[in-house]
């Protein structure tokens, strides 16, 4: 476990933790398992020392080097001690490898989309669609937004779902699809883990996406609370109590409200924006405006 850091030659110094992390841990993002980009004068340096990525990227690495890395580095707190955003679904993926024997990608396709019917929701497609990805805008140090270069840092390149290596199976980010094929998973997850004949989730694990599993961890962002890979709506000005919902680093959000059986998806592709919480809150409004009588 990380005690201190030398920002000057990149040196840190760490004890032994107490406990192993857990499937449940990495699940509710207590584990200790570091993003770079939450905090890169400590965490983005470490990761970047050892070319660990944050998010998906176009070289030619593999989500089981990766988390072979991440295993000889120091965890950023004990597990279980406190939620901290990081590559804890990242390792998901590789715990899935190794306990299925699968890569990620088949063992996604054979067990979640294929059932479901999902035609455009992958790690990867082939070269010729290209054209068909939609445009990745950045805003500058002005606030104006513009096209993103096709090659953004050491890392990332805007058409790596594409183009580039297309070995990275990163848990936490590198699937790309379409808002139909993405609403077709969240059905099945609204609907308790079933959609149709098919069902992916037995109903006790579907139910419990949608409710607190951080007990009395503190949660940074807003009144929510965490499950297993969402936060979840307590108090929140708009949704229902027990919606849950994520968004990505390109401004994509979505959430599933089972109290009015809901689901909303919103696929910009904006780096950051500065106005993502306003353009949200007014997608809330205009949702639920409508379920008034």
């Amino acid at each position: 476990m990380l005690t201190s850091f030398n920002a000057a030659d990149t040196t840190w110094t760490s004890i032994p933790r107490n406990n192993t992390p857990t499937v449940r841990q990495l699940l509710t993002q207590s584990a200790g398992v570091p993003y770079g980009f939450m905090n890169p004068p400590v965490n983005g340096a470490i990761l970047a020392k050892h070319g660990i990525p944050d998010l998906s990227t176009h070289l030619p690495i593999t989500i089981e080097e990766t988390a072979s890395k991440l295993g000889d580095l120091p965890l950023m707190h004990e597990p279980g001690a406190q939620w901290m955003y990081g590559l804890n679904t990242d390792v998901l993926g590789r715990v899935v490898e190794v306990a299925s024997g699968q890569a990620l990608d088949e063992n996604v396709q054979e067990h979640i989309t294929t059932p479901l019917g999902i035609e455009k929701l992958s790690f990867y497609f082939n070269d010729s669609l290209t054209d068909d990805l939609s445009k990745i805008f950045i805003p500058d140090q002005n606030g104006t937004i513009r096209q993103a270069p096709k090659v953004m840092g050491k890392f990332y390149m805007a058409n790596y779902p594409t183009q580039g290596a297309k070995t990275y199976l990163s848990g936490g980010s590198v699937m790309t699809g379409t808002a139909r094929d993405y609403f077709l998973f969240c059905q099945a997850l609204l609907n308790d883990g079933i959609l149709g004949d098919t069902r992916i989730l037995k109903t006790e694990t579907a139910q419990a996406m949608h409710k607190d599993q951080i007990d009395t961890l503190s949660y940074p962002w807003g009144t929510a609370r965490f499950d297993f890979g969402f936060d979840v709506s307590k108090n929140h000005p708009q949704r229902p109590d027990g919606t849950y919902s994520w968004s990505g680093a390109f401004s994509t959000v979505f959430w599933i409200d089972p109290e009015n059986q809901l689901i909303v998806i919103q696929l910009r592709q904006v780096l950051q924006s500065a106005h993502n919480n306003e353009i949200n809150s007014k997608l809330e409004d205009i949702v639920y405006s409508a379920l008034q009588p």
